[in-house]
């Protein structure tokens, strides 16, 4: 659930640099599909990292 929430906030920032920029809707959604997966995929590794080394238990 985290990460679905990660990523709709980073998708609509993403779409919002892109708006700002002057971006066409092929380029808020590139911008925004690259920085929802690119919060999830950190995310994910941080928190997979985490567990595996005990940081989080």
């Amino acid at each position: 659930m985290i990460l679905l929430i990660a990523f709709a906030l980073f998708f609509a920032w993403g779409w919002l640099r892109a708006r700002r920029a002057g971006g066409r809707t092929a380029d808020r959604l590139r911008y925004g599909l690259i920085h929802g997966l690119a919060a999830v995929l950190v995310i994910y590794v941080v928190a997979t990292l985490g567990d595996w080394q005990g940081f989080f238990n």
